[in-house]
């Protein structure tokens, strides 16, 4: 079974568009608390896949997932763009 790190808690945007991600309805998710536990638990192989947030319609940019992107571990990325209340869009960190 797939494992889906997102960050969490239950009931967030990035997990709404996790599940909106067909592979994903069947999948384990798991909740971190930070963005860069997400990118870690990837890294590390703890889960196969993570989404985090790029943008929120309160702060913009959402610097951590920007940070992580431009200075981490590099890992394709796909989208899995989808609008999430007034606005967001949301990239999966996968291996492709």
């Amino acid at each position: 079974m797939m494992r889906y790190g997102y960050l969490g808690p239950p009931g967030t945007f990035t997990e709404e568009a996790l599940l909106s991600l067909p592979d994903a309805r069947e999948a384990e998710t798991v909740p971190y608390a930070t963005v860069p536990e997400v990118v870690r638990a990837v890294e590390a192989g703890d889960v196969e896949a993570g989404i985090v947030p790029i943008e929120n319609s309160i702060e913009g940019s959402v610097l951590p997932t920007l940070d992580s992107l431009a200075t981490g571990t590099p890992m394709p990325c796909r989208s899995a763009a989808r609008s999430c209340g007034p606005s967001g869009t949301r990239c999966s960190r996968a291996p492709a």
